[in-house]
């Protein structure tokens, strides 16, 4: 028996519960379609308001579950979780550049090893831009990790061994990937034109409203040249920015 259209909407609108299930598991058959092309043609008939909607509420779903992520764990000191987190929601690790980004390799080995088939330099993230193949390496840490240890002299703090060594070892890394680009690169869309640095690292409330611990974070990351620095908590305020400006679009 059908249902007319104007009474499945009274009934879905009075009860939002269902309806969300609904959508849900309507969404999760046609991902499964093996060929959607008819479903496409219907769904274009909704129009592009309709559609424009739908997938507004989709990547706003999205974002939010990363939200979530990071408010339920920002004290989480495992390195592990934070590498699957930012592969499972990669929209996030994104946002550090200004380019359509693609993530090559998680773990990936950037060269280094001895003739004797040791050592080795494996990477957190290998990305490049989606558009030229450039080359990017990115290292994280834990938003636990701290970014500062004990002041230095007045107003100067030293910067924490974690802070400083992945600084210098996401810095070796691009050297061993362009020192050994050539072997490396074999059957993969990529270049190393001078290789983008990030260092995701700590979070800033372990600065709090101390002036001097933000002037000396400010001052070593902006001139540690070739490598961007930036927090967990800086990371995820920009996704919530842009929840903020797609549910002020809605």
């Amino acid at each position: 028996m059908q249902l007319p259209r104007q009474e499945l909407r009274s009934y879905l609108s009075a009860n939002q519960v269902v309806g969300q299930k609904v959508l849900a598991r309507l969404l999760s058959w046609a991902s499964e379609i093996q060929n959607p092309t008819e479903l496409v043609g219907r769904l274009v008939t909704l129009g592009d308001t309709a559609l424009r909607t739908l997938n507004t509420a989709v990547g706003l779903g999205t974002l939010k579950q990363a939200l979530a992520l990071w408010d339920d764990n920002a004290d989480n000191s495992n390195e592990e979780f934070w590498q699957k987190a930012l592969t499972e929601h990669s929209f996030v690790l994104e946002q550090v550049f200004s380019w359509p980004t693609t993530i090559v390799k998680g773990k990936a080995y950037v060269g280094g090893k001895t003739v004797l088939n040791t050592g080795g330099n494996v990477v957190d993230f290998l990305v490049k831009n989606r558009l030229t193949d450039n080359a990017a390496l990115v290292e994280i840490k834990t938003p636990a990790t701290k970014l500062l240890s004990r002041r230095y002299r007045n107003s100067v703090y030293n910067v924490s061994e974690d802070l400083g060594g992945s600084v210098l070892q996401v810095l070796s890394y691009r050297f061993s990937l362009q020192g050994d680009f050539n072997s490396l690169k074999h059957g993969v869309s990529l270049e190393a034109f001078e290789p983008r640095c990030v260092v995701i690292i700590g979070a800033t409330t372990e600065l709090q409203n101390d002036e001097d611990k933000r002037r000396t974070l400010e001052l070593f990351r902006r001139h540690s040249i070739g490598v961007s620095i930036i927090t967990f908590d800086e990371l995820f305020e920009k996704t919530r920015w842009l929840v903020k400006v797609l549910e002020a679009a809605t």
